[in-house]
């Protein structure tokens, strides 16, 4: 997390400068559609886990997303059944967003906003949401305690853990410390989420780990899984690493609630 207010500043700026330039590029406002079986695959899994973890039903839910960049999840939480609204700080990404509603007949609001000070009262959503959106940010943490603040009944999480298998990837050049968009890669570990839905009010929480990488844009070798045999073999070969390893992976899916 960065110290410096200033710095904080730039480094927000600079996310902001990044998003607005791709976010509504080709490939934000249509994946994981057109990018393959692997692709999706890989990407609705990491959604799955997270709803598996939830175990209940999101229709008719209110759910903000949060850091909804191009509304891939938006998308994946609307036809899920949930009333999504999307919050973003770039201008960039809620142009692609509101591109894809168009494309794919998708209904969600969408509203600028920067999720480390959120503009809503306490409690104002059934449920808050966040993919992969924490890590981007100056301060992880102050994005955590608002999502866990405008929740009225539960917050849902996948991010990446850092874990000795992020380690790993790290030293072997496959796990970055650093993204394109400038941002230092934050990894939260299940304590510190742990300690901040208690701090928060939160009093269950589950979590579930997964190994799992890939890229923003489809790696050439899922290429090679296109077919429906070689899809299958891919498949049951990431369930078994997963069944041998997962518990020690990369990822992290958390759910917490009020009761």
């Amino acid at each position: 997390m960065t110290a410096n207010p200033s710095q904080a500043w730039r480094d927000k700026h600079a996310q902001m400068a990044y998003f607005d330039s791709i976010g509504a590029s080709e490939l934000e406002i249509t994946r994981p559609h057109n990018c393959g079986r692997v692709y999706n695959f890989l990407l609705q899994t990491k959604i799955d886990t997270v709803l598996t973890l939830y175990a209940q039903p999101l229709t008719g839910r209110v759910v903000l997303d949060l850091c909804c960049g191009s509304g891939m999840d938006a998308e994946f939480l609307y036809r899920a059944g949930a009333r999504v609204v999307g919050v973003d700080i770039s201008f960039g990404a809620l142009r692609g967003a509101q591109e894809r509603a168009r494309r794919y007949d998708l209904q969600y609001d969408l509203i600028v906003a920067d999720a480390e000070s959120l503009p809503f009262r306490d409690r104002a959503f059934d449920l808050t949401f966040v993919h992969d959106g924490l890590h981007h940010l100056s301060d992880p943490q102050a994005g955590l305690s608002e999502m866990l603040r405008v929740a009225d009944s539960a917050a849902l999480i996948t991010e990446p853990a850092r874990a000795l298998a992020t380690a790993v990837g790290v030293r072997v050049g496959i796990a970055e410390t650093v993204e394109e968009s400038g941002n230092r890669v934050y990894r939260f570990t299940e304590g510190e989420l742990r300690q901040a839905f208690a701090a928060a009010g939160y009093s269950q929480s589950r979590f579930a780990r997964y190994a799992m990488f890939y890229r923003q844009s489809p790696l050439p070798i899922f290429r090679l899984f296109e077919s429906a045999p070689a899809f299958a073999i891919f498949r049951g070969l990431y369930w078994l690493l997963n069944l041998l390893v997962g518990r020690w992976g990369n990822k992290m899916a958390a759910v917490t609630e009020r009761f």
